[in-house]
């Protein structure tokens, strides 16, 4: 339940939640910092009563949002950076996800801070894997497979923020309280391969305030593709870098989340290699996904995501400044651009390159213009047909006949005009996985 803006919770606004929790066999979960609200667990039957209380800028039900699940970091130019000396020192990121196994060899040490939401434990873990997968792509320093398997940005710092149980899974309120701890971090950047194919106006105001507070927020587009409208939340936020996921030919993942959102804001912004993605197998899980001991591979916009924030880290550690409005921008500018226009919505502005955003940071990149459609030229108005033996005669005339002339008009083809070219699969897609 949010409340009005202008309400503050801790007055009267206060005294009537205590009476409801009282009075209807309810309890207030969270009380979060980040947008002007609360969670309650309380009874079905109550729901209409929360409504009579005064202030209320809306109230939503409980949803549940899911994980959205060596080749790629030469694909975006990531190599060549490293050489250059960034590899995201100094930066961290807080990663929103199921946990990290620091237990694994390439991320032992690099995990700072952690918060457990699911469980409350202390020491940082992960009993699904997810986020360990995601958490290798970012920064894994790729020791256990000699350097072959190293993350985007092998040197960044994590911030652990559990949100999603051993299942994948979970439910709005938490997710809310996790962004809400990120944002209050140190983190620079908040990485979410996670979402809900329902809107959360209450995901969203979190979301805004770690904008607000100067994160630059990542999400997933989400694995509902190939159909178009299909951006999941909070994915479908204008304020955040929405990540839809390609192959190892830039070709778009047929399960990657299509543009535009219900408001009509294009999405994704960017792509990034998002199939069959080795990374970090967390302990226990994923054993029949497993290429070894360390590593299993993974498809899905979870996988793009976590390149895109290792970009960012990079980004940062070039600019310490740097805004996400700035980050978006030099995305957008230095992708490779695919599809017959841009923005689109499969690709966004095209996938990411690293590469090309530090040499554009360093004013050695010019980007390549916007391949805007071309301009569909307007049809000129046909005359109105004329009878041969009254050349005064007018078809719409009251009175007179209105026969059509043979052959007039002539018939339209089927489909035409035709839509320009959209950049979505043909038919027979998706090619078979490497």
């Amino acid at each position: 339940m949010v409340f009005n803006d202008d309400q503050n919770p801790a007055g009267a606004l206060s005294d009537q939640l205590t009476e409801f929790v009282s009075d209807n066999n309810a309890h207030i979960l969270y009380r979060y910092d980040s947008i002007n609200g609360v969670a309650i667990s309380m009874p079905n039957g109550a729901i209409d009563k929360l409504k009579e209380l005064k202030n209320v800028k809306s109230i939503e039900k409980d949803i549940m949002f899911h994980a959205t699940l060596d080749r790629a970091t030469a694909i975006m130019g990531a190599p060549q950076v490293w050489d250059m000396g960034y590899t995201g020192k100094g930066v961290k990121v807080a990663l929103v996800d199921t946990g990290i196994d620091t237990s694994h060899p390439d991320l032992k040490g690099k995990v700072v801070e952690w918060k457990d939401f699911v469980n409350g434990k202390d020491k940082p873990y992960d009993d699904y894997g997810h986020g360990t997968h995601c958490a290798g792509i970012i920064g894994g320093t790729g020791k256990a497979s000699d350097g072959k398997y190293k993350g985007v940005a092998p040197d960044v710092q994590f911030i652990g923020v559990k949100v999603l149980n051993d299942k994948g899974a979970g439910d709005l309120a938490t997710i809310i309280k996790g962004i809400d701890y990120a944002a209050n971090s140190d983190a620079n950047i908040i990485s979410m391969s996670l979402g809900s194919e329902q809107h959360s106006d209450a995901v969203c105001d979190a979301v805004n305030h770690a904008v607000q507070k100067g994160k630059i927020v990542v999400v997933a587009a989400g694995n509902s593709g190939p159909d178009s409208g299909t951006i999941g939340c909070p994915s479908d936020d204008p304020y955040v870098i929405t990540v839809g996921a390609t192959d190892k030919t830039d070709k778009i993942a047929s399960f990657s989340s299509r543009g535009p959102c219900n408001d009509g804001c294009q999405k994704p912004d960017v792509c990034a290699p998002g199939v069959n993605i080795i990374s970090c197998r967390a302990y226990g899980t994923n054993e029949k996904k497993a290429i070894d001991t360390y590593y299993l591979a993974e498809s899905g916009t979870s996988m793009a995501t976590p390149m895109v924030s290792g970009c960012c880290a990079i980004m940062v550690q070039k600019d310490p400044n740097m805004t996400l409005k700035q980050a978006k921008s030099i995305l957008e500018k230095t992708a490779r651009q695919l599809g017959s226009k841009v923005p689109n919505a499969n690709y966004g502005y095209g996938r990411v390159s690293i590469k090309n955003a530090i040499d554009y940071m360093n004013n050695n990149c010019t980007p390549a213009p916007i391949k805007s459609p071309a301009p569909t030229p307007t049809p000129k108005p046909s005359p109105t047909p004329k009878r041969p033996d009254n050349p005064g005669y007018n078809p719409g005339y009251p009175g007179y006949p209105t026969p059509a002339f043979p052959g007039y008009p002539t018939p339209a083809f089927p489909g035409y005009p035709y839509p320009p070219y959209d950049g979505s699969p043909y038919p027979g897609y998706p090619y078979p996985q490497y």
